[in-house]
């Protein structure tokens, strides 16, 4: 059973990328090229440490161009045995995340805005 993230666009998989998108919205970068050359993100120290560091050592510039959304017009939810995601159209972003895992991980419940 895998836990990654992973990410398909016509017919190219990239793996394991949840630390690097974890660190890009903490630092609410939106619009990024990043080239990879392998099958996965690099999964380094196992945290979004090592991105944070590069991101700042890089510096991050804000663009000109007007920025584009997708609106969600309907409910979408993607179910796979106990894993599950779903997106509900709403006026602002909101983020809930759970996870119940056996001990010693245990349950966790995030919920969270930027509105």
């Amino acid at each position: 059973m895998s836990y990654a993230t992973s990410l398909m666009r016509q017919g190219v998989l990239i793996q394991t990328t949840e630390h690097l998108l974890s660190t890009l919205y903490s630092f609410a970068i939106d619009n990024v090229y990043i080239e990879i050359d392998n099958l996965e993100v690099p999964i380094l120290d196992g945290s979004g440490k090592p991105f944070v560091d590069l991101l700042r050592a890089s510096g991050v510039r804000t663009l000109r161009r007007k920025r584009k959304y997708l609106r969600i017009r309907r409910p979408v939810k993607v179910e796979d045995g106990m894993k599950r995601i779903s997106i509900i159209p709403a006026n602002a972003f909101r983020l809930t995340c759970e996870i119940d895992f056996p001990r010693p991980i245990g349950n966790s419940h995030r919920d969270g805005s930027n509105s």
